[in-house]
């Protein structure tokens, strides 16, 4: 292995930092190891003995380790890029390339950060730039799906309210069967996601096909009203093409395919036979896009600032007063509709509900009231005349 070159991380520095990167094949085959990577950094003694109890404990005098007296400290079986991200993190020093790291160096990073005793919440300022661009160019949800499901803990741990809301809305458009989540493993880091959220999740999955069918099948009346009432240009019709073109039966799509998949073949949905027909003025393919856009666009992804319940010292209060204002993103980080609001309010489903009922039954008095003081007033004018 060639003399590696140094990378200076500290614009003046005192020590040197000898990062020698390992196969992690072999190493988890029990193997020899064999160093593919090493890489040196000039850093600053001052920052390290401040930042971490383990170099803390090396560079003391008083314990007479080597590291203080040779000024280089040699590390084996770490990562050479996510040590030069910390080391950068720790310099205030990060430079572009430092944003360019893969999915895997996160829980890398966590890795390190246990080993020598850095604190994790220090990546928050990295990970909320490097994030966005890592989405970027991993925009094939489907293909990188399993990645997805790897944030949630991370934008939780973050408290990243962007990042959370855009992988729980991922992971709920574009998986097949059940939602689930991956917790990262971080050799020996006890690391869990309330289920709460997995729940919550899965609620919002089958409430989209709920709603799906409800656009699709909701409105037959209006739409046959418009339609030229030939019996091949009925809406029965439409409905035995969308199960040809694959959209029905709708619960498949908990299966065998996720609803992103669904949505895609309702843009591509095209009724020929109804768009030549001059006697039809309702285009039933119009219709289908636009029941798709708003299935798309049901669902933001859960809130964070929604789900804090510390947060909101008075819930019932909180939570009738969105309802009421129809606002329902209201102090949050991020905007979010009904959708996002319902399924990331901590309460149970069951209480979401009954409060909602509440209001349901609080706004029929209302309404009922208000129509017999009319009607009273329509009485009384009558009446005097």
């Amino acid at each position: 292995m060639a003399q590696p070159s140094t990378t200076r991380v500290a614009v003046t520095s005192n020590i040197n930092i000898q990062v020698i990167d390992h196969d992690s094949m072999a190493l988890q085959a029990g193997q020899q190891p064999v160093a593919v990577r090493c890489r040196n950094f000039a850093v600053k003694r001052e920052v390290l003995i401040k930042s971490s109890g383990y170099f803390r404990a090396m560079l003391n005098p008083k314990y007479g380790f080597k590291e203080e007296k040779t000024k280089t400290i040699v590390l084996k079986e770490d990562n050479a890029v996510a040590m030069e991200i910390w080391l950068r993190i720790l310099h205030n020093t990060l430079v572009q390339a430092s944003y360019n790291a893969e999915a895997s160096t996160v829980r890398t990073l966590f890795i390190i950060a246990d080993k020598y005793q850095f604190a994790p919440s220090l990546l928050r300022g990295w990970f909320q730039v490097w994030f966005p661009r890592w989405t970027q160019i991993h925009q094939d949800y489907r293909t990188h799906l399993r990645e997805y499901k790897n944030m949630v803990w991370f934008c939780l741990f973050f408290d990243n309210a962007w990042a959370f809301a855009l992988v729980t809305r991922v992971l709920v458009y574009y998986t097949i069967g059940p939602v689930t989540v991956i917790v990262p493993d971080t050799d020996g880091l006890e690391l869990s996601i309330p289920d709460a959220i997995i729940l919550r999740l899965n609620n919002v999955k089958r409430r989209l096909v709920t709603v799906l069918d409800r656009q699709l099948s909701g409105t037959v009346d209006s739409r046959l009203y418009v339609g030229c009432g030939q019996p091949r240009h009925t809406w029965a019709a439409c409905t035995e093409a969308l199960r040809e073109a694959g959209v029905l039966p709708l619960y498949k799509t908990d299966t065998t395919r996720c609803m992103r998949d669904v949505l895609d073949r309702l843009d591509e949905f095209y009724l020929a036979e109804m768009d030549t027909c001059s006697g039809c003025r309702a285009k039933y393919h119009d219709y289908v896009h636009q029941d798709g856009l708003w299935v798309w666009m049901y669902f933001d992804g859960l809130c964070l600032n929604c789900m804090d319940v510390d947060a909101l010292k008075y819930n019932i209060e909180n939570f009738e007063h969105r309802f009421e204002a129809n606002s329902y993103d209201a102090g949050c980080r991020i905007v979010h509709g009904h959708a996002s609001w319902y399924y990331s309010y901590p309460y149970s489903e069951a209480s979401r509900r009954q409060l909602l009922e509440r209001r349901y039954r609080h706004y029929q008095a209302q309404r009922e009231g208000f129509a017999a003081s009319a009607l009273d007033r329509m009485v009384g004018n009558i009446a005097l005349q």
